[in-house]
């Protein structure tokens, strides 16, 4: 019987080796692609969709998402002047400090945003603020195109910074007087079956006049004695406020829904207009942080009216004129209204970060299972080849 070498089991465990080695390294590599992909997404400049409103001037923040680190930058902004105009344009979180720049007003349809610092900018938030009215009367739908220029836009090594700069759809109906923002509907119950609008600000100063009439805090301080007469004042007030356009509203139940959605709707209009969303989000924080709760959805019930006026007083320190919801909405509606707040300003790469976080964490168990599994191969191949080895020096 011909037995093998030891040179020749040597060979042997050489070539396996450097095959198992080359495979390891492979798919390492094309692992190691995965997760630097991560990193590779462009910096996303952007805004919400805009619904304009007749004859009403709407603030539309331009932010930075994804933001991997600025020190300057120049943004085009064109738009289309026999639909819209662009009354101003202002700093935004990201510009407060710096150089701010801006021909706005030279050319019809077109002006340049340029800004630089002296120190790199790496948070997500507003870059500047434009307000924008409708110009045409019939509906219509267009977009503010946004553009950069690569050679004016770097970070702190004076580095490319690539922007991914998306329009921003702006649309008017002639038929909407109102964005959903700014109006309430609720079904009536004539044979016309039909949906009213109610202006938000409307129910709002019906509702507060008659609870002040009537002496009042909130609608869920009326019993049920009084509700219809409380009712009959709003619907009263309503009709004067409207010249008469308003239909009554038939219920008191319905008058709750209403107050309640036209509160939430200009309160989160309100906010989200005149303070930043990261200063939103950090007056959230620091309310859930003075009542001991990690989140809205965790308060107890003991908590929830305090986090409420701690709440409304950080927010009143970025702006005195916000409105008082503590005193002006049961608490848990108001807290509804909150967390549908939060949801609004929580940044989008805040939610992105804890994907790619968890896609990169899903890679690295592929890299440590793969490399397990190839470790396993080996050594079960060298216990094999040193059985062998034993057997042939026997």
């Amino acid at each position: 019987m011909q037995y093998a070498t030891l040179p020749g089991v040597a060979y042997c465990l050489g070539v396996y080796m450097k095959k198992i080695i080359s495979v390891l390294l492979f798919t390492l590599l094309i692992l190691s692609f995965n997760i630097c992909s991560f990193a590779a997404e462009p910096v996303s400049v952007r805004a919400d969709d805009v619904t304009l409103v007749q004859n009403q001037e709407i603030s539309v923040p331009v932010k930075i998402e994804n933001n991997s680190g600025i020190i300057g930058f120049k943004i085009t902004v064109e738009y289309p002047v026999d639909k819209i105009d662009i009354k101003s344009v202002s700093r935004g979180d990201i510009t407060s400090k710096g150089n701010f720049n801006t021909n706005f007003g030279i050319n019809d349809g077109r002006f340049d945003v340029l800004w630089n610092n002296v120190e790199e900018s790496g948070d997500n938030g507003s870059l500047f603020i434009i307000t924008v009215e409708p110009v045409s009367t019939s509906d219509f739908n267009t977009e503010i195109k946004l553009s950069y220029s690569q050679p004016d836009t770097f970070n702190e090594k004076y580095e490319d910074v690539i922007f991914d700069c998306r329009n921003i759809a702006v649309n008017f109906s002639v038929n909407e007087n109102q964005n959903e923002s700014e109006t309430t509907t609720i079904p009536i119950t004539d044979e016309s079956q039909e949906t009213v609008a109610y202006d938000n600000n409307h129910i709002l100063t019906a509702v507060k006049e008659s609870l002040a009439e009537y002496g009042y805090a909130l609608l869920s301080d009326i019993n049920s004695d009084n509700q219809q007469y409380f009712l009959d004042t709003v619907n009263q007030k309503l009709s004067e406020l409207s010249n008469g356009r308003y239909v009554a509203i038939d219920s008191f139940e319905n008058l709750v829904s209403l107050y309640n959605s036209a509160y939430e709707g200009v309160f989160i209009s309100d906010i989200t207009n005149e303070i930043s969303s990261e200063n939103i989000q950090q007056a959230i924080q620091d309310a859930l942080k003075t009542v001991g709760a990690a989140s809205i959805s965790e308060l107890k019930d003991d908590e929830k009216e305090e986090f409420v006026k701690e709440l409304e007083k950080n927010l009143k320190n970025y702006n005195s004129n916000v409105p008082s919801i503590s005193e002006d909405i049961d608490v848990d509606k108001a807290l509804d209204i909150v967390q549908k707040l939060d949801n609004a300003t929580k940044p989008v790469q805040a939610q992105q970060d804890s994907e790619e976080r968890g896609n990169a964490n899903s890679t690295w168990i592929i890299v440590l299972v793969s490399v397990l599994c190839v470790a396993g191969i080996i050594a079960v191949i060298i216990v094999i080849l040193k059985k062998r080895r034993r057997k042939n020096e026997k």
